[in-house]
């Protein structure tokens, strides 16, 4: 399988490519296969090490905890570089979607009550392309990751 690899901060092109080996869960993990991601402003800013997790230690309270949902690479990424100083915690956590709020999402979607505005889709071969992109500040939508082609 494929992943993004970058071991520094800096600019876009630091992100790599590669094949590994694809993982394989223990008994309490399961393996999710993703077809698409997407890139905020916050992902490059964490890229070039503007923005770390400590930043937002002023939203916290002594022993506070910082959970994240639906995490983004970039979440994962600062996380892994930067733990929270201090008492504060970092968690990442999962959440199941409801099914009635998805149902409810669908419908309005298929009336055309609301529009996912896409402004960019790159392969996950482009995500240099992808990054430098946002960078721009010009993006207006989301800019969608292609995880695979098949």
């Amino acid at each position: 399988m494929k992943a993004v690899f970058i071991d520094r901060y800096g600019a876009a092109g630091l992100l790599q490519v590669a094949e590994i080996e694809k993982p394989v869960p223990g008994d309490d993990q399961v393996l999710v296969k993703i077809h698409f991601s997407s890139l905020n402003p916050v992902d490059y800013k964490i890229r070039h090490g503007d923005l770390k997790p400590g930043d937002a230690k002023h939203l916290l309270k002594p022993k506070g905890r910082y959970v994240a949902t639906l995490p983004t690479p970039g979440k994962i990424f600062q996380s892994l570089l930067n733990p929270l100083p201090g008492s504060k915690r970092f968690k990442t956590i999962m959440l199941k979607a409801n099914s009635e709020d998805l149902k409810t999402l669908k419908t309005l979607t298929e009336q055309g009550k609301l529009t996912p505005h896409i402004s960019h889709t790159f392969s996950l071969e482009e995500i240099v392309s992808a990054h430098r992109q946002i960078e721009t500040g010009h993006t207006r939508g989301k800019i969608d990751i292609q995880i695979n082609r098949a």
